[in-house]
This record gives C-alpha cells, sequence and structure tokens, in this order.
C-alpha cells in the first residue's frame, strides 16, 4: 500500500474513476504483489503462467482466423510494476512464440496505473507497446514516466483519452472543472470528445489513440482529427 501512496494512485485525478471499482483493484493488486514475494515459488508456475499465456494466444488466433498477432497484450490491466517485473514467465513465452512466428511484438495496457506500467516497461525488458489511460486530467501524473519511456522506444497508445472530460448516456457526470480545462486547451468549434482526442494526437509522445465509435456519427466525427491534428 506505501507504493500506491508513493505513487499518488488514489489521487481523484489520477484514477479518474472510468469505471467503477478501480480503487478496490488497486488494493487487490497490492495484496497480490505481498503474496507473489511470500508464497509464489510455491505455484506450478509453468502451468499457471506459461501455458496459460500460450493457451490463450492459441485461442485468440483459432477466433481470429489468422496465424499470428501483431501485438501480444500480457497483461492486459496491470495495476503496478510489479505485474511486469515480477513474472519472467512473460517474456520467456514471448520468446518462444515470437521464435515461433505467432506474435511479433509484446505489449500491455494498463487503466489504473499508468505511471508504474510505464515506469517498469521502460526497464531492460521486451516490452514494444503500452496501451496506456492517457488524459488531460492524469497526464501530470504521468508525463515523466511517458517522456522515459517513448525514450526507450515504446510506443503508445492513449486510451481513456475522452472519457475523464466526457461522461455520455448512462455515466456518471464528470466535474465540471475537466471540462473547462479541455475547453480551454485546445480551440476551435470541436465537440468536446474531439477536442480531448486532438489533444492526445498533438502529443509527440503517444502514436495512436483508442477512440469510443458506438455509432455513425462518432465514426464521422474520429475521421476528420488524424488530418485536424496535423495542421
Amino acid at each position: 500500500m506505501d507504493r500506491i501512496e508513493a505513487r499518488k494512485t488514489k489521487d481523484p485525478d489520477y484514477l479518474v474513476n472510468y469505471f467503477g471499482s478501480q480503487a478496490t483493484q488497486l488494493g487487490r493488486s497490492a495484496l497480490s504483489n505481498v503474496m507473489e514475494e511470500r508464497f509464489g515459488h510455491q505455484i506450478d508456475r509453468k502451468k499457471n503462467y506459461k501455458q496459460l499465456i500460450i493457451d490463450s494466444v492459441e485461442e485468440s488466433l483459432t477466433r481470429l482466423g489468422t496465424d499470428h498477432l501483431d501485438i501480444l497484450m500480457c497483461p492486459h490491466g496491470a495495476n503496478t510494476a510489479e505485474e511486469i517485473l515480477n513474472y519472467p514467465e512473460t517474456f520467456e513465452v514471448f520468446n518462444t512464440l515470437k521464435c515461433a512466428g505467432k506474435v511479433r511484438k509484446l505489449g500491455v495496457s494498463s487503466h489504473n496505473n499508468p505511471g508504474g506500467v510505464l515506469e517498469a516497461v521502460s526497464q531492460d525488458n521486451p516490452y514494444s507497446v503500452a496501451m496506456i489511460a492517457c488524459n488531460i486530467v492524469n497526464y501530470r501524473y504521468i508525463e515523466e514516466s511517458l517522456e522515459k519511456a517513448t525514450n526507450k522506444g515504446i510506443h503508445i497508445i492513449a486510451m481513456k483519452v475522452a472519457r475523464a472530460v466526457h461522461s455520455g448516456p448512462g455515466r456518471a457526470e464528470v466535474d465540471p472543472s475537466r471540462i473547462t480545462h479541455k475547453e480551454n486547451t485546445i480551440d476551435g468549434s470541436w465537440k468536446l470528445p474531439q477536442k480531448a482526442y486532438l489533444w492526445a494526437l498533438q502529443n509527440p509522445h503517444i502514436d495512436g489513440v483508442i477512440s469510443e465509435m458506438v455509432n455513425y456519427d462518432h465514426v464521422t466525427d474520429n475521421l476528420v482529427l488524424p488530418k485536424a491534428a496535423k495542421v
């Protein structure tokens, strides 16, 4: 828990709370890390880690109808640096799958603690891609880690870019101060989600964004943004 507090992951503007129970997830991850340190040697790591990843990849290849994956996201939804650094089995399996031609690059995703996870993938390991929650609200917490990661050659995909400032149907209301901040950051008559994506696409440390497109209007709104971001 001390590590969580040091990273300030419980701060509302870092956690943002894109979906409920995120603080609970962080607590569970911290407990899992402690248990791993004390009892990890009792786990059948070949079965519970290596084989689990291999089976997951094989099942994904079958469902997708392809013979390889460009990016193996493992783990998906990492909450702490320990989930990267304490599991060398991930790297061993990745190397096996890569040599077999079944995966090309290793990636990781993080909703709740992108700064801590970026610090981990910036160390000496085979990660090439990080898909992280990154937006105008939490950016000040991860800016340094983001720059360090990109300097190490890690490609960044930003997610939850608009979610921090745009509630949408059936979602909790967003803090009005966040909306004001976004409105003042990007000029023009763009819609609020468009401004969020433009902010990210203009950031030199971000290679691309995951955007929400649940209807045709979203598609047409988003298609114009890559070109606009280069202006």
